[in-house]
């Protein structure tokens, strides 16, 4: 598959998961490891919650051997740039961030190339599954793994989600058989 029509297959599946880390080194006694990230979602958010829960049954926990340095855009993603560019001065280990522009605004502010370029992406539709696989990553670059040498992981599920309400409002109509094909109706 070409580059071109990979992106295109990559950003037509949904959530990518960006994991970039900064000189992280195998887990050390004592250190505080920090992670960073940019979300539309805030630091709470059940998702993220989830997340972090992953980080903590690998033995990362939140103010032992974790700090946690979490910046939101919610629904102004021009912010995207500016939060990034505060985590890199921050010098957090590793910055998560779920899309595209993530990737341009790292790269536009990392012009020492102290954080690596090479970035693993989780390709689905289950936001949580992505995240939780986002840990793991996490988990294996705060212990030295380079993130390029991390494999592409795909989702193992894939639902069909159709929310009534929002088709009406976007005035499509949506036939009784592809109701019923799908997991979920929301009315």
């Amino acid at each position: 598959m070409g580059a071109m029509r990979r992106r295109e297959f990559v950003r037509a599946l949904g959530a990518a998961a960006v994991v970039v880390s900064f000189n992280a080194r195998a887990q050390e006694a004592g250190r505080i490891y920090r992670v960073g990230g940019v979300t539309a979602s805030p630091r709470n958010a059940q998702i993220i919650v989830a997340m972090f829960e992953e980080l903590r049954r690998a033995g990362f926990v939140e103010g032992q051997n974790l700090a946690i340095d979490w910046r939101t855009y919610g629904t102004n993603p021009d912010l995207i740039p500016e939060l990034m560019a505060d985590l890199v001065k921050a010098h957090v280990d590793v910055i998560y961030d779920a899309g595209d522009p993530a990737i341009r605004a790292v790269a536009r502010c990392n012009k020492d190339d102290s954080y690596s370029r090479d970035y693993r992406r989780y390709v689905g539709d289950d936001y949580g599954e992505g995240l939780r696989l986002a840990a793991g990553y996490i988990d294996r670059t705060l212990k030295g793994e380079r993130p390029a040498d991390l494999p592409l992981q795909a989702a193992t599920k894939y639902e069909l989600v159709i929310n009534m309400k929002i088709a009406k409002a976007l005035g499509l109509s949506v036939s009784n058989k592809m109701q019923l094909l799908a997991d979920e109706v929301i009315e």
